[in-house]
């Protein structure tokens, strides 16, 4: 492994922590949403858990075992599912060539992007913005709330 150091005031010097932490959020969310009793910082460690088991679709692996080699705990009972995996670096180097593959596609979909247009009394749903000092966790969108203005092709009016 090799250690890289980045900017802490760009975040695009950091897109996988970035993306690992969304992916964290969204789940806490989720959990925080249904059960309101517990604070956030208990279920975290389940959340950060339920991850590095989970297999990813774009590697096909789950993170321990790429960081590891190993899983966090297999269950010693004998009719749970066990994966076989291939060897630690035979399954890095196919995790590589499915991220670079998925890279080319995903930027194949993004250069293709046509940008949406709405039209006055269209139904749309409102962002919340998280501004310092706000709940990370509350939900992402408000609405549906309708459009009564354009102001250009960017700018509404809800």
């Amino acid at each position: 492994m090799r250690q890289l150091l980045t900017s802490a005031h760009r975040r695009q010097c950091n897109g996988k922590n970035k993306r690992v932490n969304q992916t964290l959020v969204a789940k806490l969310r989720c959990k925080v949403n249904l059960t309101t009793k517990i604070p956030w910082t208990k279920l975290l460690e389940q959340v950060t858990y339920e991850y590095n088991k989970s297999i990813h679709d774009v590697t096909g692996f789950p993170p321990a075992y790429l960081m590891f080699g190993t899983l966090p705990y297999d269950s010693p009972l004998p009719n749970q599912v066990k994966l076989n995996y291939p060897p630690i670096q035979q399954a890095r180097q196919i995790a590589v060539n499915r991220t670079i593959k998925c890279h080319k596609i995903n930027k194949q979909r993004y250069d293709t992007q046509v940008d949406t247009k709405f039209k006055i009394g269209d139904l749309v749903l409102d962002q919340n913005f998280s501004y310092p000092n706000s709940s990370k966790l509350q939900s992402s969108y408000s609405g549906p709330s309708k459009i009564v203005n354009k102001f250009s092709n960017v700018t509404y009016e809800i």
